[in-house]
Protein backbone atom coordinates (compact mmCIF):
# COMPACT_ATOMS: atom_id res chain seq x y z
CA UNK A 1 0.00 0.00 0.00
CA UNK A 2 1.21 3.67 -0.91
CA UNK A 3 0.63 6.48 0.63
CA UNK A 4 -1.61 9.30 -1.76
CA UNK A 5 0.17 12.32 -1.82
CA UNK A 6 -1.84 15.39 -1.02
CA UNK A 7 -0.42 19.19 -1.87
CA UNK A 8 -3.37 22.18 -2.25
CA UNK A 9 -6.50 20.47 -2.58
CA UNK A 10 -5.49 17.75 -4.58
CA UNK A 11 -2.77 17.34 -6.59
CA UNK A 12 -3.95 15.49 -10.24
CA UNK A 13 -6.76 18.22 -10.17
CA UNK A 14 -4.24 21.07 -9.58
CA UNK A 15 -2.98 19.85 -12.58
CA UNK A 16 -5.68 19.21 -14.69
CA UNK A 17 -6.68 22.93 -14.18
CA UNK A 18 -3.08 24.30 -15.30
CA UNK A 19 -1.63 21.76 -17.32
CA UNK A 20 -4.36 19.23 -18.36
CA UNK A 21 -2.17 16.95 -19.98
CA UNK A 22 1.21 15.87 -21.24
CA UNK A 23 1.76 14.75 -24.87
CA UNK A 24 3.78 11.90 -25.79
CA UNK A 25 6.57 14.05 -26.64
CA UNK A 26 7.04 14.95 -22.96
CA UNK A 27 6.66 11.00 -21.63
CA UNK A 28 10.28 11.36 -21.41
CA UNK A 29 10.68 14.72 -18.60
CA UNK A 30 7.63 12.42 -16.98
CA UNK A 31 8.87 10.84 -13.34
CA UNK A 32 7.34 7.16 -14.01
CA UNK A 33 7.75 6.91 -17.36
CA UNK A 34 10.41 3.99 -18.68
CA UNK A 35 11.21 4.10 -22.73
CA UNK A 36 9.06 4.05 -25.87
CA UNK A 37 9.37 0.98 -28.24
CA UNK A 38 8.80 1.76 -31.52
CA UNK A 39 6.13 -0.58 -33.34
CA UNK A 40 5.38 0.59 -37.16
CA UNK A 41 5.72 3.58 -39.11
CA UNK A 42 3.23 5.93 -40.35
CA UNK A 43 0.35 5.18 -42.50
CA UNK A 44 0.28 8.41 -45.96
CA UNK A 45 -2.08 5.27 -47.25
CA UNK A 46 -4.61 6.15 -45.00
CA UNK A 47 -4.51 10.25 -45.25
CA UNK A 48 -6.00 10.61 -48.87
CA UNK A 49 -8.85 12.35 -50.43
CA UNK A 50 -12.23 10.58 -49.46
CA UNK A 51 -14.65 11.02 -52.49
CA UNK A 52 -18.00 11.53 -51.03
CA UNK A 53 -21.13 10.77 -54.00
CA UNK A 54 -24.70 11.45 -53.37
CA UNK A 55 -26.53 9.50 -54.84
CA UNK A 56 -30.66 10.20 -56.15
CA UNK A 57 -32.40 13.00 -57.47
CA UNK A 58 -30.14 15.24 -56.15
CA UNK A 59 -26.73 14.48 -57.16
CA UNK A 60 -23.34 15.89 -55.82
CA UNK A 61 -19.68 15.05 -55.17
CA UNK A 62 -17.36 16.27 -53.48
CA UNK A 63 -13.66 15.60 -51.96
CA UNK A 64 -13.42 15.48 -48.26
CA UNK A 65 -9.39 15.74 -47.26
CA UNK A 66 -8.18 14.09 -44.89
CA UNK A 67 -7.52 15.06 -41.22
CA UNK A 68 -4.82 17.91 -40.29
CA UNK A 69 -3.57 15.55 -37.96
CA UNK A 70 -1.25 13.77 -39.33
CA UNK A 71 -0.57 10.04 -39.13
CA UNK A 72 1.60 8.97 -36.23
CA UNK A 73 4.55 6.71 -35.96
CA UNK A 74 3.04 3.80 -33.52
CA UNK A 75 5.07 3.48 -30.15
CA UNK A 76 4.35 1.58 -26.83
CA UNK A 77 5.11 3.79 -24.05
CA UNK A 78 5.92 2.07 -20.46
CA UNK A 79 5.52 3.66 -17.54
CA UNK A 80 6.23 1.73 -13.72
CA UNK A 81 4.01 2.78 -10.53
CA UNK A 82 1.30 4.67 -12.93
CA UNK A 83 -1.97 5.66 -10.30
CA UNK A 84 -4.89 5.02 -12.05
CA UNK A 85 -7.65 6.54 -11.03
CA UNK A 86 -11.24 5.38 -12.70
CA UNK A 87 -9.42 4.39 -15.68
CA UNK A 88 -7.52 7.28 -16.20
CA UNK A 89 -3.26 7.26 -15.72
CA UNK A 90 -1.75 9.98 -13.64
CA UNK A 91 2.15 10.47 -12.95
CA UNK A 92 4.06 11.47 -8.95
CA UNK A 93 3.01 14.63 -10.52
CA UNK A 94 -0.59 14.63 -11.20
CA UNK A 95 -0.08 14.60 -15.16
CA UNK A 96 -2.76 13.25 -16.79
CA UNK A 97 -1.11 10.77 -19.98
CA UNK A 98 -2.95 12.21 -22.96
CA UNK A 99 -2.59 9.34 -24.91
CA UNK A 100 -4.81 7.55 -22.80
CA UNK A 101 -7.63 9.65 -23.60
CA UNK A 102 -9.93 8.51 -26.30
CA UNK A 103 -11.82 11.56 -27.71
CA UNK A 104 -9.58 14.53 -26.81
CA UNK A 105 -9.27 16.93 -30.08
CA UNK A 106 -5.15 17.23 -30.57
CA UNK A 107 -5.03 20.47 -29.12
CA UNK A 108 -6.05 19.02 -25.87
CA UNK A 109 -9.76 20.45 -25.82
CA UNK A 110 -12.09 18.09 -24.22
CA UNK A 111 -14.79 16.83 -27.19
CA UNK A 112 -18.24 17.58 -27.03
CA UNK A 113 -19.29 13.86 -26.90
CA UNK A 114 -16.75 12.76 -25.48
CA UNK A 115 -19.08 10.02 -23.15
CA UNK A 116 -16.64 7.49 -23.14
CA UNK A 117 -15.75 5.12 -20.18
CA UNK A 118 -12.63 6.77 -20.75
CA UNK A 119 -14.22 10.38 -20.47
CA UNK A 120 -13.03 13.00 -18.10
CA UNK A 121 -16.97 14.62 -18.20
CA UNK A 122 -17.04 13.11 -14.67
CA UNK A 123 -13.37 14.41 -13.86
CA UNK A 124 -14.68 16.26 -10.50
CA UNK A 125 -16.59 13.42 -9.22
CA UNK A 126 -13.04 11.19 -9.85
CA UNK A 127 -11.47 13.98 -7.56
CA UNK A 128 -14.08 14.17 -4.85
CA UNK A 129 -14.31 10.37 -4.52
CA UNK A 130 -10.11 10.40 -5.16
CA UNK A 131 -9.42 12.64 -1.70
CA UNK A 132 -11.06 10.69 0.33
CA UNK A 133 -8.49 8.10 0.05
CA UNK A 134 -5.46 7.76 2.22
CA UNK A 135 -4.19 4.53 1.07
CA UNK A 136 -4.18 3.11 -2.33
CA UNK A 137 -3.36 -0.68 -3.23
CA UNK A 138 -0.52 -1.44 -5.29
CA UNK A 139 -0.92 -3.91 -7.90
CA UNK A 140 2.01 -5.99 -9.37
CA UNK A 141 2.61 -7.01 -13.04
CA UNK A 142 2.21 -5.80 -16.33
CA UNK A 143 -0.82 -4.18 -18.15
CA UNK A 144 -1.76 -2.34 -21.05
CA UNK A 145 -4.06 0.00 -21.15
CA UNK A 146 -6.60 0.09 -23.97
CA UNK A 147 -10.13 1.47 -24.89
CA UNK A 148 -12.52 -0.84 -23.80
CA UNK A 149 -16.45 -0.50 -24.98
CA UNK A 150 -18.74 -3.00 -25.52
CA UNK A 151 -20.91 -1.64 -27.85
CA UNK A 152 -20.50 -3.33 -31.21
CA UNK A 153 -19.07 -0.03 -33.24
CA UNK A 154 -17.06 0.96 -30.65
CA UNK A 155 -15.25 -2.71 -30.04
CA UNK A 156 -14.73 -3.25 -33.68
CA UNK A 157 -13.39 0.74 -34.08
CA UNK A 158 -11.82 1.21 -31.04
CA UNK A 159 -11.23 -1.60 -28.40
CA UNK A 160 -9.38 -4.20 -31.00
CA UNK A 161 -7.15 -1.71 -33.25
CA UNK A 162 -6.11 -0.73 -29.21
CA UNK A 163 -4.64 -4.77 -28.73
CA UNK A 164 -1.86 -4.22 -30.82
CA UNK A 165 0.91 -4.30 -27.73
CA UNK A 166 -0.75 -7.89 -26.61
CA UNK A 167 1.93 -8.98 -29.87
CA UNK A 168 5.03 -7.61 -27.60
CA UNK A 169 4.13 -8.40 -24.35
CA UNK A 170 1.66 -11.79 -24.02
CA UNK A 171 1.93 -11.75 -20.51
CA UNK A 172 0.40 -8.30 -19.89
CA UNK A 173 -3.44 -8.13 -18.67
CA UNK A 174 -5.53 -5.52 -20.71
CA UNK A 175 -7.34 -3.19 -18.02
CA UNK A 176 -11.16 -3.15 -18.46
CA UNK A 177 -12.58 -0.34 -16.33
CA UNK A 178 -16.47 0.34 -15.29
CA UNK A 179 -17.49 -3.15 -16.94
CA UNK A 180 -18.53 -5.16 -14.77
CA UNK A 181 -19.71 -7.51 -17.34
CA UNK A 182 -17.92 -7.96 -20.48
CA UNK A 183 -20.33 -9.28 -23.07
CA UNK A 184 -19.67 -12.85 -24.53
CA UNK A 185 -19.45 -11.71 -28.58
CA UNK A 186 -16.47 -9.54 -27.68
CA UNK A 187 -14.40 -12.26 -26.69
CA UNK A 188 -15.27 -13.71 -30.58
CA UNK A 189 -13.16 -10.81 -31.64
CA UNK A 190 -10.35 -11.15 -28.90
CA UNK A 191 -9.79 -14.67 -29.39
CA UNK A 192 -8.40 -14.29 -32.74
CA UNK A 193 -5.80 -12.62 -31.22
CA UNK A 194 -5.32 -14.88 -28.60
CA UNK A 195 -7.11 -12.57 -25.85
CA UNK A 196 -9.51 -14.38 -23.30
CA UNK A 197 -10.92 -13.31 -20.21
CA UNK A 198 -8.22 -14.89 -18.32
CA UNK A 199 -6.42 -12.10 -20.21
CA UNK A 200 -8.70 -8.56 -18.90
CA UNK A 201 -7.97 -7.02 -15.72
CA UNK A 202 -10.74 -4.97 -14.02
CA UNK A 203 -8.93 -2.48 -11.44
CA UNK A 204 -10.03 -0.86 -8.33
CA UNK A 205 -11.56 2.68 -8.62
CA UNK A 206 -8.03 3.77 -7.36
CA UNK A 207 -4.77 2.09 -7.64
CA UNK A 208 -1.42 2.08 -8.32
CA UNK A 209 0.20 -0.23 -11.32
CA UNK A 210 3.59 -2.26 -11.40
CA UNK A 211 3.83 -1.55 -15.35
CA UNK A 212 1.69 0.54 -17.68
CA UNK A 213 1.81 0.08 -20.87
CA UNK A 214 -0.08 2.76 -23.30
CA UNK A 215 0.09 2.42 -26.90
CA UNK A 216 -0.32 5.13 -29.77
CA UNK A 217 -3.68 4.72 -30.91
CA UNK A 218 -3.70 3.09 -33.80
CA UNK A 219 -7.08 4.46 -35.14
CA UNK A 220 -8.38 7.83 -34.23
CA UNK A 221 -11.75 9.32 -34.66
CA UNK A 222 -12.38 11.98 -37.17
CA UNK A 223 -8.61 12.09 -38.29
CA UNK A 224 -6.96 8.54 -39.51
CA UNK A 225 -6.54 4.61 -39.62
CA UNK A 226 -3.62 3.01 -39.46
CA UNK A 227 -1.84 0.29 -41.20
CA UNK A 228 -1.99 -1.50 -37.96
CA UNK A 229 -5.58 -1.19 -36.78
CA UNK A 230 -6.19 -2.58 -40.87
CA UNK A 231 -3.75 -5.50 -39.85
CA UNK A 232 -5.49 -6.03 -37.03
CA UNK A 233 -8.92 -6.13 -38.65
CA UNK A 234 -7.46 -9.00 -41.19
CA UNK A 235 -5.85 -11.25 -39.14
CA UNK A 236 -9.42 -11.50 -37.53
CA UNK A 237 -10.90 -12.06 -40.41
CA UNK A 238 -8.66 -14.67 -41.94
CA UNK A 239 -9.11 -16.08 -39.00
CA UNK A 240 -12.81 -16.78 -39.36
CA UNK A 241 -12.63 -17.37 -43.19
CA UNK A 242 -10.21 -19.93 -42.95
CA UNK A 243 -12.32 -22.03 -40.34
CA UNK A 244 -15.42 -24.15 -41.88
CA UNK A 245 -16.34 -23.13 -45.34
CA UNK A 246 -18.77 -20.42 -45.08
CA UNK A 247 -21.98 -20.77 -47.13
CA UNK A 248 -22.94 -17.11 -46.99
CA UNK A 249 -21.71 -16.17 -50.70
CA UNK A 250 -24.35 -13.42 -52.15
CA UNK A 251 -23.03 -10.90 -54.00
CA UNK A 252 -25.10 -8.16 -53.36
CA UNK A 253 -26.32 -7.52 -49.53
CA UNK A 254 -28.56 -5.21 -47.93
CA UNK A 255 -27.93 -5.38 -44.36
CA UNK A 256 -31.04 -4.35 -42.95
CA UNK A 257 -32.31 -2.88 -39.35
CA UNK A 258 -35.53 -4.11 -39.47
CA UNK A 259 -35.65 -5.82 -36.13
CA UNK A 260 -33.37 -3.89 -34.76
CA UNK A 261 -34.55 -0.83 -31.70
CA UNK A 262 -32.78 2.21 -32.99
CA UNK A 263 -31.84 4.53 -36.11
CA UNK A 264 -35.77 2.57 -37.73
CA UNK A 265 -36.60 2.97 -41.53
CA UNK A 266 -40.41 3.51 -40.87
CA UNK A 267 -40.70 2.07 -44.51
CA UNK A 268 -37.81 -0.79 -44.07
CA UNK A 269 -40.27 -3.34 -46.22
CA UNK A 270 -40.54 -1.19 -48.94
CA UNK A 271 -37.11 -0.53 -48.72
CA UNK A 272 -36.11 -4.43 -48.88
CA UNK A 273 -38.65 -4.85 -51.42
CA UNK A 274 -36.40 -2.31 -53.65
CA UNK A 275 -33.69 -4.05 -53.27
CA UNK A 276 -34.57 -7.18 -53.48
CA UNK A 277 -35.67 -6.19 -57.40
CA UNK A 278 -32.22 -5.70 -57.90
CA UNK A 279 -31.00 -8.80 -57.18
CA UNK A 280 -29.79 -8.41 -53.15
CA UNK A 281 -30.04 -10.35 -50.68
CA UNK A 282 -31.68 -8.82 -47.19
CA UNK A 283 -29.47 -9.64 -44.68
CA UNK A 284 -29.86 -9.29 -40.63
CA UNK A 285 -26.30 -9.69 -38.89
CA UNK A 286 -27.78 -9.88 -35.43
CA UNK A 287 -29.12 -13.39 -36.76
CA UNK A 288 -25.94 -14.29 -37.53
CA UNK A 289 -22.93 -15.61 -36.20
CA UNK A 290 -19.63 -13.82 -35.60
CA UNK A 291 -18.66 -16.30 -37.97
CA UNK A 292 -20.78 -15.60 -40.80
CA UNK A 293 -21.15 -11.73 -40.43
CA UNK A 294 -17.57 -11.71 -41.30
CA UNK A 295 -18.07 -14.52 -44.16
CA UNK A 296 -21.22 -12.27 -45.66
CA UNK A 297 -19.16 -9.33 -45.71
CA UNK A 298 -15.82 -10.70 -46.98
CA UNK A 299 -17.67 -12.56 -50.10
CA UNK A 300 -19.50 -9.48 -50.94
CA UNK A 301 -19.19 -7.01 -54.31
CA UNK A 302 -21.77 -4.63 -53.34
CA UNK A 303 -22.67 -3.50 -49.90
CA UNK A 304 -25.49 -1.99 -48.84
CA UNK A 305 -26.92 -0.76 -45.33
CA UNK A 306 -28.07 2.21 -42.45
CA UNK A 307 -25.21 4.07 -40.59
CA UNK A 308 -25.44 2.04 -37.90
CA UNK A 309 -23.51 -0.63 -36.23
CA UNK A 310 -23.96 -3.02 -39.47
CA UNK A 311 -22.25 -1.26 -41.67
CA UNK A 312 -18.83 -0.70 -39.08
CA UNK A 313 -18.00 -4.72 -40.67
CA UNK A 314 -17.10 -3.50 -43.58
CA UNK A 315 -13.38 -3.25 -41.76
CA UNK A 316 -13.68 -7.47 -42.85
CA UNK A 317 -14.02 -6.76 -46.43
CA UNK A 318 -12.07 -9.02 -48.98
CA UNK A 319 -9.44 -6.61 -50.24
CA UNK A 320 -8.22 -7.96 -52.96
CA UNK A 321 -11.59 -8.08 -54.26
CA UNK A 322 -12.91 -4.39 -55.78
CA UNK A 323 -15.36 -3.52 -53.56
CA UNK A 324 -18.95 -0.47 -53.29
CA UNK A 325 -20.41 -0.07 -50.80
CA UNK A 326 -24.22 2.58 -50.09
CA UNK A 327 -24.88 3.80 -47.19
CA UNK A 328 -28.48 5.14 -46.49
CA UNK A 329 -29.00 7.61 -43.91
CA UNK A 330 -31.05 10.76 -42.81
CA UNK A 331 -31.17 13.85 -44.22
CA UNK A 332 -28.29 16.39 -42.81
CA UNK A 333 -26.85 13.12 -40.69
CA UNK A 334 -23.95 14.65 -39.51
CA UNK A 335 -22.16 11.20 -37.66
CA UNK A 336 -21.08 9.74 -40.40
CA UNK A 337 -17.56 10.19 -39.92
CA UNK A 338 -16.31 6.53 -38.61
CA UNK A 339 -17.73 5.44 -42.14
CA UNK A 340 -15.48 8.07 -43.91
CA UNK A 341 -12.69 6.85 -41.86
CA UNK A 342 -13.47 3.47 -42.85
CA UNK A 343 -13.75 3.89 -46.79
CA UNK A 344 -11.04 6.60 -46.51
CA UNK A 345 -8.47 3.89 -45.26
CA UNK A 346 -9.88 1.66 -47.59
CA UNK A 347 -9.68 3.59 -50.82
CA UNK A 348 -13.43 3.45 -51.46
CA UNK A 349 -16.05 6.11 -52.60
CA UNK A 350 -18.77 6.99 -49.89
CA UNK A 351 -21.86 6.52 -51.72
CA UNK A 352 -24.85 7.74 -49.93
CA UNK A 353 -28.51 8.21 -50.32
CA UNK A 354 -30.21 10.06 -47.85
CA UNK A 355 -33.92 10.35 -46.67
CA UNK A 356 -36.21 12.13 -44.54
CA UNK A 357 -34.90 14.01 -41.44
CA UNK A 358 -35.23 12.11 -38.37
CA UNK A 359 -38.25 12.16 -37.07
CA UNK A 360 -37.40 11.28 -32.97
CA UNK A 361 -34.52 11.29 -31.21
CA UNK A 362 -33.44 10.31 -27.87
CA UNK A 363 -31.44 12.27 -25.75
CA UNK A 364 -28.30 10.78 -26.37
CA UNK A 365 -28.49 11.90 -30.01
CA UNK A 366 -29.78 8.39 -31.67
CA UNK A 367 -32.21 9.09 -34.89
CA UNK A 368 -34.64 6.79 -33.69
CA UNK A 369 -36.87 6.58 -36.64
CA UNK A 370 -37.05 8.03 -40.37
CA UNK A 371 -38.08 7.23 -44.23
CA UNK A 372 -36.63 7.04 -47.19
CA UNK A 373 -38.19 8.26 -50.53
CA UNK A 374 -38.71 5.19 -52.42
CA UNK A 375 -38.72 6.30 -55.58
CA UNK A 376 -34.78 8.39 -55.10
CA UNK A 377 -33.83 4.95 -53.03
CA UNK A 378 -34.69 3.25 -56.52
CA UNK A 379 -32.89 5.88 -58.62
CA UNK A 380 -30.17 5.87 -56.43
CA UNK A 381 -29.19 2.26 -56.59
CA UNK A 382 -29.66 2.49 -60.32
CA UNK A 383 -26.49 4.97 -60.39
CA UNK A 384 -24.76 3.20 -57.75
CA UNK A 385 -24.81 0.17 -59.82
CA UNK A 386 -24.34 1.52 -63.09
CA UNK A 387 -21.61 3.94 -62.53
Amino acid sequence: MLPLLKKTGHPALDALLSKPFTYSRDYPNMPNYVRSIPVAASSPESMQNLIIQELGARTERKISPPSSVQCPDLYIHEFSNILLCHGLPFDDNGNLIFDSVRLLQPDGAIGKQNHSAMSLSPKYQIFSKFKKISTIPYVSGEYILSSFFTSFGHVLLDLLPSLYAVNFFPNARITAFDIKNIPDFIYNYTRPLNIGRENIFFPDTVCILEKLYIPTRAYMFFHYVTRTAIDIWKSIRNFYISQNPCQCKQNKIYLSRKYVANRKLINEDECEEIFKSFGFSIIYMENLSTQEQICTIYNATHIAGHIGSAMHNLVFCNDKKLISTLFLAPKYFADAQAYHDIERAYSRVFNVVYGSNYIRQSRYGIYHQWDMDIRNLKYALSQWLHC
